[in-house]
C-alpha cells in the first residue's frame, strides 16, 4: 500500500477477513500493522520533519491518535490470535505472547514520548526539548518493528 494511501483510513472497523475464533482471519491484518511500522520508519522524515516537536503526528501512525492506522487495533489483533481456537496447535504460545508484549510495550514506550513531546518546550523549563523525546519515539518504534518481526516468523508468515 503507497505511504499516505487513504485506503487505511477507509477502514474503520479493522478486524478479520474471516471467522475471528480462527488465527488466520487475523493475519492480512496483522501484515497490514507490520506495513505500518514498516511504512512509517521508511518515511520517518516527512512524518517528523528534522526538528519537529509533533508528536501526534507520528501518534497517528503508531494507532494511538485516531483510528486511520491498522495500529489502532493491533491489541485486539494480538489478542484475537493468541485467544483463537487454533493457535495453541500450531505455534509456541508462550513466545507468541512473549513477543507481542513486547511490541504492545515499545508501542507504548513511544506513545509516552510522542506525547512528552507535545509539551516538553514549553513546561521543560528549556531543560526537555520535544526533539529528544521525538527521537527516543523512533528508536522504540524501530524496537517494536523487530518484535513485530519476531512474531511474524513465530507465526511463520515471514
Amino acid at each position: 500500500m503507497p505511504w499516505g494511501s487513504s485506503a487505511w483510513a477507509n477502514d474503520a472497523a479493522w478486524g478479520p477477513t474471516g471467522d475471528p475464533k480462527v488465527a488466520a482471519s487475523w493475519f492480512p491484518l496483522l501484515k497490514l500493522q507490520y506495513a505500518a511500522l514498516k511504512d512509517l520508519l521508511a518515511n520517518w522524515d516527512a512524518v517528523a520533519p528534522a526538528g519537529s516537536t509533533d508528536g501526534d503526528a507520528v501518534r497517528r501512525k503508531i494507532g494511538t491518535v485516531g483510528v486511520s492506522s491498522p495500529l489502532s487495533a493491533v491489541k485486539k489483533t494480538f489478542s484475537a490470535i493468541r485467544d483463537s481456537e487454533d493457535v495453541a496447535e500450531e505455534i509456541d504460545l508462550a513466545d507468541f505472547v512473549e513477543a507481542y508484549q513486547a511490541v504492545l510495550t515499545d508501542l507504548s514506550d513511544a506513545e509516552n514520548d510522542l506525547y512528552s513531546a507535545n509539551f516538553a518546550d514549553f513546561s521543560g523549563g528549556g531543560q526537555l526539548k520535544g526533539t529528544n523525546f521525538i527521537k527516543a519515539a523512533k528508536k522504540s518504534i524501530a524496537a517494536a518493528k523487530l518484535n513485530f518481526e519476531e512474531i511474524l516468523r513465530t507465526l511463520q508468515l515471514d
